[in-house]
């Protein structure tokens, strides 16, 4: 999934469930360390010589480029590598070396300016679009890795006989092929940098969450970032055989990438509200409270986010929690209340059976169809026979009696009483932990 889930009608269910931010030491570092790179940046240019029009002609035509990545970024994407037109032509910067055979001499500081210059208008045009704040850490990461790029290839003697990177590779002594390999190396650095800044930036964990989260990473903006890297490889090599007319020509297929990115992410819009309309059918019917199954959802949220779930499995949770009920249409009479935790547990199992029967009907839900046929199993199960049982559903399984209990209707402490009296037979004590922790804090929020 990639990118981050909401649960809209569940926050305004539910208020005052905040969500596990990332660690303000982590955020304040990589701000600080962009910043003392633009300041460098700065001072090294008014210290450097005068461009020539090559050079000129060069950074403004990538310029360009990088100012309609930033507006064509992907949005819903929570992953600071999500601007692959904005990042391939970065990139594609730092690498050049020729321009129509001749040999370009602006060095690193020259490609954070622009950088910078584009992020700021780029940031400033989405805070006007959408309202929305930046999320300034997300864009000192980027700023951080595409400058060392730039350093490691323009700056740093790291070629033979002391030279940069970029003078070996435009001396005539190595064929194309081995100097698009040099920048592919270097770019493949830069990315392992970025995915442990933003390892960085995700919230405290143990070693499980945080290998969940570097999967969920990896899955979602891995291929994204190789086709920003390899575009960025052709351009720079192409500048030298089809000119400038190589910056729009190898970054086009970008722009479509981008385009069908957006789409599918509608798509997946589309049917979050499509669940979250149906999950309002057993309200309608009077098979349960009304917003029962959002303030679930909600709970459900905040809890997998304490206990460090990937924003995949966030999603799944949020479809399993909208629809854990819908089981009950199958009922002939309504359960007083619609409150399925004082149910016999053969009576739970039929229901969420019913509802996953349900659910498994439509395309791409077999995940959250497992999650409701697993939640009313009893967590001794787990421990005693040892059958798979996701934390999605224990999770579930805890907040669902939690609002049944009349938790989220001012009755938190019987709630949690009642919860504590199945603790390690019916409830997973660190979902239960999970979920005192963040109640305690709305608690005392209010």
């Amino acid at each position: 999934m990639s990118g981050e889930s909401s649960v809209p009608t569940g926050q305004a269910a539910t208020p005052g469930l905040a969500r596990v931010q990332p660690r303000p030491w982590a955020q304040t570092l990589v701000v600080v360390l962009a910043a003392l790179t633009v300041i460098v940046a700065f001072v090294l240019r008014l210290r450097g010589e005068r461009l020539g029009t090559p050079e000129l002609m060069v950074l403004g035509c990538f310029f360009l480029a990088m100012l309609a990545g930033e507006a064509l970024r992907l949005d819903g994407q929570d992953h600071p590598m999500m601007f692959p037109l904005s990042g391939a032509a970065t990139a594609g910067l730092a690498l050049a070396g020729e321009l129509d055979g001749r040999t370009l001499g602006y060095g690193a500081a020259e490609v954070v300016i622009a950088q910078v210059a584009a992020m700021l208008l780029g940031a400033a045009w989405l805070q006007h679009r959408t309202g929305g704040r930046p999320r300034v850490h997300h864009y000192a990461v980027r700023l951080l890795v595409l400058s060392l790029v730039a350093v490691v290839y323009r700056e740093v003697p790291l070629g033979p006989g002391g030279r940069t990177l970029v003078a070996a590779a435009t001396d005539g002594t190595h064929v194309r092929w081995q100097v698009a390999l040099l920048m592919l190396a270097v770019l493949l650095a830069a990315t392992v940098l970025a995915f442990a800044l933003q390892l960085l930036l995700r919230p405290r964990g143990g070693h499980r969450a945080r290998w969940h989260f570097f999967q969920e990473d990896v899955r979602s903006a891995l291929p994204v970032t190789l086709a920003a890297m390899s575009a960025a490889v052709v351009v720079a090599l192409g500048l030298r055989a089809l000119s400038l007319f190589a910056v729009p020509l190898f970054l086009t297929p970008l722009v479509l990438m981008g385009f069908a990115i957006q789409r599918q992410r509608r798509a997946g819009r589309a049917r979050q509200q499509s669940i979250a309309a149906l999950s309002r059918m057993t309200d309608l019917a009077g098979y349960t409270r009304e917003g029962h199954s959002e303030r679930v959802a909600a709970l459900c949220d905040v809890v997998g986010r304490a206990m460090h779930l990937t924003d995949r499995e966030l999603v799944d949770l949020e479809a399993a929690a909208l629809l854990h009920d819908i089981g009950q249409v199958a009922l002939r009479d309504p359960i007083p209340g619609g409150a399925t935790v004082g149910l016999a547990p053969v009576d739970q199992e039929r229901i969420a059976d019913d509802g996953a029967a349900i659910v498994r009907r439509t395309e791409a839900m077999d995940r959250p169809a497992t999650i409701i046929s697993e939640h009313p199993t009893p967590f001794r199960i787990l421990r005693e026979e040892g059958r798979p049982l996701s934390r999605a559903a224990r999770i579930l399984k805890v907040c669902n009696a939690f609002d049944d209990l009349g938790g989220t209707r001012g009755d938190r402490d019987a709630a949690l009483e009642r919860i504590l009296l199945g603790l390690g037979y019916e409830y997973d004590p660190e979902v239960v932990d999970a979920l005192t922790e963040v109640t305690e804090r709305v608690t005392r929020a209010a």
